[in-house]
């Protein structure tokens, strides 16, 4: 329905130009980031869950 691709970054709002940067929507750099703080959060999860 939407073909509309996200040309910012969803995390920073910088322009994107690389095509699968443009189909994650988020930059290289930025997605590392996003990765790490995703599984950091997870972890954190887990030991809630756990106690």
């Amino acid at each position: 329905m939407n073909d509309i691709k996200q040309t910012t970054c969803k995390r920073c709002g910088r322009k994107l130009h690389n095509a699968q940067a443009i189909e994650i929507g988020m930059g290289a750099i930025c997605w590392k980031k996003y990765q790490e703080e995703n599984n950091h959060k997870k972890l954190w999860e887990k030991d809630k869950n756990e106690k």
